[in-house]
Formats: C-alpha cells, structure tokens, sequence
C-alpha cells in the first residue's frame, strides 16, 4: 500500500525505568534493576514496526550531547534511522516502578530547537519521502517548534505526496482540520485536550470521529486502555473489546496500537483485521516492560480474544 514508510521524532526520550523496593520521600531509596529505551513516540512506532519485520526509516531530531546511548539502542534493536544532530540533550524520562507495578514518571525537558534545523529537518524529508510514502509523527513538539512551525512540517510532506499519521497532544481540532492526516492515533485523555472536554463518553467519541472524518481524516483511532479500542472511519465505528490484563507498563502502547494498524494495511488486510490487531498490539504492550514492543506469543494470544463491536453512526 505505501511505497516507504518513515516516522518522524521530532522529540525523542531517553527512557530509563528503575525498578525499586520502596519509594520513600526524603530518603535513600536502593534500584533493585534498570533499563534504557530509545525512545519518543515515533521511534516507539518504529521499533514495532520492525520487531514484526516491516521495513520503515525512523528521522530523528536529536541532541548531540547523549546521542552515542541512543544510536546504541537504535542498533541493537535493528533500527533504519537517519539521525538530525542539533545542540543539546535528548530528554530522559524516568519511570519509578515499585513492588506493587505503581510507576511514578518524572518527564525532563529537551533541547531548544533553532530554526536552521527546521530547515534541515525539511531538506532530509525531501530527501527521504517519496509519493505515496506514509509519515508517521508521534510525539509532544520540542520547545522552539510550535503548531504554525509544525504544520509547515507537514504541509512539507503533503505537498511531496505522502500521507501523515499523526500521534500528538500539542495540537488542537483546528490544527488537525488543516493537516489533514490520514490517520489520527490519540488515547482518550488526548481525544479531551483536542476537543477541550474533560471527559467524553463513546457516543461522543463516534461523534468527535465523524467530524474528524468530515474534515480530511481518512481514519480515527482512540485507544482507552482497558476499555479497549474506537475506530471511527469509512462510514463505520467499531469498537474493539480487549481482554483484561496484568499491566506491567502501559507506556507506549498507544505507539504499538498506531505500529499494528499501519502494518495490517501495509499488507491491505481488511479493516477488522487491521482494527483488531491494533487493540492486540497495545494490550499486549502492557505485558512487557519499559517501551518493548509487544511479544509475538502475547500478542497471537490476546488477538484471538479481541472482539469487535459496530457502533451506531449518528
């Protein structure tokens, strides 16, 4: 279906999860374990991605001051990247996990992006896309790109003939109206912010797709947790039903759920098979630890559960 498929990290994260027996404020707390991820939403869809053996390319914004750990774990996880350097230090997040799988996330700043490396960021996808390509950006915007710079980003890929996939809380409705995404992946507190609710039931949730359909986007995905999966699009809202799980870290999981559905179509598989292996994905994401992508054994396993339900359109 797509010619190439990229991901486009415009703010990526060194992601470091401690595991410890206590957290107790004011006081020397003892790490039982650790690990690194490279990390940021976007690269989380790549490493999916390839962990199920779909060729992508990942484009990275990235400081060049910790960038050596970062490209390290790229590697060992077989990762195609194009790497773009600018001053500064790729944010490290850091996930708390306590005995009882409680996860406290202390989430850093990143670098400041200058505009010269908007223009390099536009040359290498010029470089890099091509008709009928698909980009997928995930991912809160870096201090120094905001949504009139980010849309320019993505006029930039629209106007070389691609398609966006587009995962980010730093928009509202109106900014996704003038991108025109073909496919939108928020989770349910995002679908809020965009709209400006704090809450939305599902019925509201189908309507907040068909408007997102109305206005350009060809696919409307919300992912809920354990409530499971809406998808609302080519006259349909199905919603997929997962079944409950131990979650040892829900973190990128919504990532894994965008990875699932591109890779269903990417070999034109229908939309039922493409809707229900994405809610697979991210369930399956919660079994593992940090941002791994999803297992293959959990994943077979939790698809024969998944059950899709078709909603009323209003």
């Amino acid at each position: 279906m797509f010619s190439k498929i990229i991901t486009l990290s415009l703010n990526p994260a060194l992601d470091l999860t401690l595991w410890t027996d206590t957290l107790m404020p004011d006081s020397d707390n003892v790490v039982q374990d650790e690990r690194y991820d490279a990390a940021g939403k976007a690269v989380n869809v790549s490493r999916t991605l390839r962990y199920y053996d779909v060729d992508n390319l990942a484009i990275v914004l990235a400081g060049c001051h910790n960038l050596h750990r970062y490209e390290q774990q790229l590697r060992n996880e077989r990762v195609h990247y194009r790497i773009i350097t600018i001053d500064g230090y790729i944010r490290e997040n850091i996930s708390i996990v306590q005995p009882d799988r409680t996860v406290t996330r202390l989430m850093r700043e990143g670098f400041y992006v200058e505009y010269q490396a908007v223009d390099e960021i536009l040359q290498v996808l010029t470089e890099t896309v091509e008709q009928n390509s698909l980009v997928a950006i995930s991912g809160s915007l870096p201090k120094g790109i905001n949504p009139k710079v980010f849309k320019e980003i993505c006029a930039h890929i629209s106007g070389l003939g691609a398609k966006i996939a587009l995962d980010t809380s730093s928009l509202v409705r109106e900014d996704i109206y003038e991108i025109r995404p073909w496919v939108i992946k928020p989770n349910y507190a995002e679908l809020c912010g965009i709209v400006g609710k704090k809450r939305v039931n599902w019925k509201e949730m189908v309507e907040i797709g068909r408007e997102m359909n109305a206005h350009g986007v060809e696919h409307c995905i919300v992912s809920a947790g354990q409530e499971g999966l809406l998808y609302v699009g080519g006259g349909r809202a199905i919603r997929a039903e997962v079944p409950e799980v131990d979650v040892v870290s829900s973190v990128g999981a919504g990532d894994s759920a965008l990875a699932g559905f591109i890779m269903m179509l990417q070999q034109e598989r229908d939309l039922d098979s493409s809707v229900r292996l994405a809610a697979a994905f991210g369930t399956a994401a919660c079994l593992t630890d940090g941002t791994n992508p999803p297992a293959k054994l959990a994943t077979a396993n939790i698809l024969q559960q998944v059950k899709l339900r078709e909603m009323e359109l209003n």
